[in-house]
């Protein structure tokens, strides 16, 4: 008897499956105490507000403070050398320009890529070169520089105690602090802390799915102890840094908001600043948002190919900020009024703009600021004098601009006779303008969801159509419904060669297992770390007695099924209706042309082509074993051309049920 099947329950049976698995992570990580934690520290954050300064702002200096950050500075011995001698030229003039306190470095300080761009490593050199840059301009003297890894320094780092792990040994931080730490400043009257928070993979795959952090239940603890540890020093504001993007960091155990949630918990802390995103292909260069728990996250753009830095103030209680490409002079960072962007009336005074009596405008220049000119909207321009170096202030009535968006205007002219402006609107009713939308999409939501969800609609486009159509037709052969007409459009003829797909049993269903085993895996064994074997699955992989969730493999397994599977279905659809054709019609069917042989193979061919090219990629990643022991790649291949010859072959009984239906 021929085994029919229900495409309801396997639809929904394979839906079933898909978010067992897509919430793995999250079930294995799952944990009360993290909320529990917050919970007991919430009355914490009554204190802080209890004890916080009454400022007011006029032309003094109490109270300001200024940092820099970098990040994806990727040193390469392959590649663009000049990233090594600006970075030389940044931690000298820049720096003795600027004069930060504290150099936030935000990870993936060097490259790790082969000169071939598809192995990843760690290469010793690199990370001499950078330790030498910074010896060499004695940054230490300078600054507090604050570096932390990014995925590309773990790249192939099989734990935290390795010979590779060379963060330890050639960075600033990492001889006293292997994971997240936190480093103290006092500037007049104020304290900061600055927070570095690891989310890196341990251990560190080699590419291309060491793309997203992972912070488990103790690593999340740390980062509370050393905000428990800020507040009972008695800081008054947090900087929390790392090079993920809070998007791309899986937070098991910290519930729905993850680690944004424990970051907003602290009053005290205003932001979060990374890396890690570049600028998309140029596609978002300024990447900011407003977290629903109420700090901003700011990413900042790459050294590696744009060459950008931040420069950020606290000025009495105020978070300001400008990004600059590298010898862009001179940098003009106005902090009062600030940009309307970066308004936060819950951790910040709204009448500090309102009842201020000076305009403060940072300056930085190599060379002598010869004048510096401010306008509010249309009125005329009037200059500024300087308090310090680089704190100029001009008085001004702020009661005439209480509501509503204005704009102030800077003009800055140097002893060389350069000339630089900007612009930038304020709001004293404390309403915030709003960050760019693309980037709000990409900070505000969670990356591998999105991978999820676009892996979950590629096996819906695999497998529905084609179930739908099966059970479809065993209705209409069982005279339950109407049978269909599908002759004239060329949409109902490509319907009716789908239909005629979905009675082959010998394609059918090793074509549904083919994309349920690209969800259920495994899909290679290899060395995911050099000399260690692990195995991956579309939800997560196992490599050294650890689980590490599935991130960007969802991702992978979205273009596997969207640029081979599907239209592999269409491929054997179109196969089986010619075929049915020379059973059906024998004597209408006309000699094949070289040409007509041709485009008949050429689509699966394409495919064919796509496959191996991709299997090529896992053996050059992770060993030639990954590819004779990886059923997505070199098993699927196989039997591919298997489904393709048997469609090319089929006897015509296989076809007897769709002739009955369709003529």
């Amino acid at each position: 008897m021929r085994y029919k099947i229900n495409a309801g329950l396997f639809v929904l049976f394979v839906l079933f499956i898909s978010v067992c698995i897509s919430n793995l992570a999250n079930f294995l990580g799952t944990d009360r105490q993290i909320a529990q934690r917050l919970q007991e520290t919430s009355e914490n954050n009554l204190e802080w507000k209890d004890r916080r300064k009454k400022l007011e702002i006029g032309n003094g200096t109490d109270h300001l403070m200024w940092f820099v950050q970098i990040s994806d500075i990727h040193i390469s011995i392959w590649r663009d050398k000049k990233r090594q001698s600006d970075l030389r030229d940044f931690t000298g003039e820049t720096l003795d320009v600027i004069k930060p306190p504290v150099v936030v470095a935000s990870g993936d300080l060097t490259d790790a890529w082969s000169t071939n761009y598809l192995g990843s490593q760690q290469f010793k050199r690199e990370w001499e070169i950078y330790k030498s840059i910074l010896e060499e301009n004695q940054v230490g003297k300078k600054t507090i520089w604050m570096d932390i890894r990014g995925n590309h320094d773990t790249f192939n780092v099989p734990s935290l105690d390795s010979d590779l792990n060379f963060f330890t040994k050639y960075s600033i931080q990492g001889d006293k602090h292997k994971r997240s730490y936190m480093k103290q400043i006092t500037v007049g009257k104020d304290k900061y802390s600055f927070i570095a928070i690891d989310a890196c993979q341990n251990p560190g795959t080699k590419r291309a799915f060491n793309f997203v952090g992972i912070l488990d239940v103790n690593q999340t603890n740390a980062i509370i102890d050393l905000a428990e540890a800020s507040r009972k020093s008695g800081a008054d504001y947090i900087v929390w840094f790392g090079h993920y993007p809070t998007s791309s960091i899986l937070s098991p155990g910290t519930g729905n908001r993850g680690i944004r949630g424990v970051l907003g918990h602290y009053d005290e802390g205003y932001v979060y600043l990374s890396g890690h995103l570049h600028t998309l292909g140029g596609l978002a260069k300024n990447m900011y948002a407003l977290q629903d728990t109420n700090f901003f996250e700011l990413e900042l753009a790459d050294w590696k190919d744009n060459r950008m830095f931040r420069v950020a103030a606290f000025d009495h209680g105020l978070f300001s900020f400008i990004d600059i490409k590298h010898k862009d002079w001179p940098i003009i960072l106005v902090t009062n009024p600030k940009d309307s962007m970066l308004n936060i009336e819950k951790k910040e005074d709204p009448s500090l703009q309102v009842k201020s009596t000076h305009i403060r405008i940072l300056l930085f220049d190599p060379e002598e600021i010869i004048s510096c000119k401010v306008q509010i909207d249309d009125e005329q321009f009037k200059d500024c004098h300087n308090i310090t170096k680089n704190l100029y202030v001009r008085e001004w009535q702020p009661d005439r601009y209480k509501k509503g968006q204005h704009r102030i205007n800077v003009v800055v002219t140097t002893a060389d006779g350069r000339r630089k402006s900007i612009s930038q609107q304020f709001a004293l009713d404390n309403t915030n303008r709003g960050f760019p939308t693309i980037a709000k999409m990409i900070l505000k939501t969670n990356l591998t969801h999105i991978f999820q969800a676009m892996f979950g609609f590629a096996l819906a486009a695999c497998i529905l159509p084609i179930c739908i159509l099966r059970t479809w037709h065993e209705l209409a052969y069982a005279r339950k419904v109407k049978k269909p007409n599908l002759h004239r459009s060329y949409f109902r003829r490509m319907i009716r060669k789908l239909w005629i797909l979905s009675t082959v049993d010998r394609i059918l269903y090793p074509y549904l297992f083919s994309i349920l085993y690209v969800l259920i895996g495994p899909w290679s064994i290899g060395h995911i770390i050099d000399g260690h074997m692990g195995i991956i699955f579309s939800w997560g992989m196992f490599v050294k007695g650890h689980f590490l969730p599935g991130t960007l493999s969802y991702l992978y397994g979205y273009f596997q099924l969207m640029f081979c599977s599907f239209p592999l279905v269409f491929i054997y659809a179109q196969v089986v209706w010619d075929r049915y054709n020379i059973l059906l019609v024998p004597e209408k069917q006309r000699p094949k042309t070289i040409w007509s042989r041709t485009f008949e193979y050429l689509p699966f061919c394409t495919v064919l082509l796509t496959e191996i090219v991709l299997a090529g990629f896992f053996w050059s990643i992770y060993g030639p074993l990954s590819a004779f022991l990886g059923p997505l790649r070199t098993w699927s291949m196989v039997l591919h051309c298997a489904l393709f010859y048997w469609a090319k072959t089929l006897p015509k009984y296989t076809l007897k049920s769709a002739m009955t239906v369709l003529e």
